[in-house]
């Protein structure tokens, strides 16, 4: 039987690997919904930017980052599972996101959903889960040789 000490210890691992891991995500999902939710970005940056096809970077760079981060996650909460479920389910959750996010700005007063923007943050999401499938595997491949 654990010792109370050992408990504490390793409720306290688990609340360092939830900040460490899960807080980031949680708080990039939240800037997401809370930017989707504006009837329109700032006005300050509307006059800068004409927005034609920087909207697409910008949606590309927003799912690129979420991917990356949702990837991190999965991959050290699901380590035990088979590797290639990790990714999917990455890849899968970050295009379910960007689909809840394109129905929920078809609601907002200003604001339209999108099929060219949905596109993009599922090209953003391959690229983001790609990109820590990418480091984890070299970092599989230097601890090995």
């Amino acid at each position: 039987m654990a010792s109370g000490r050992e408990c504490a210890l390793v409720q306290e691992e688990g609340i360092l690997q939830f900040i460490r891991y899960w807080l980031p995500l949680l708080i990039y999902m939240g800037l997401i919904v809370y930017i989707s939710s504006l009837s329109q970005p700032p006005e300050t940056l509307m006059e800068v930017i004409d927005w034609g096809p920087i909207d697409k970077v910008f949606h590309l760079v927003e799912y690129t980052v979420l991917g990356i981060l949702l990837a991190r996650a999965l991959s050290y909460s699901l380590r035990r599972m088979l590797p290639t479920s990790v990714w999917i389910i990455a890849f899968a959750v970050a295009v379910l996101f960007g689909v809840s996010d394109e129905w929920h700005q078809s609601f907002v007063l200003g604001r339209h959903s999108s099929i060219s923007d949905l596109i993009v943050d599922i090209i953003g999401s391959a690229l983001g889960v790609g990109i820590v499938y990418l480091r984890v595997k070299r970092k599989e491949t230097q601890v090995s040789e």
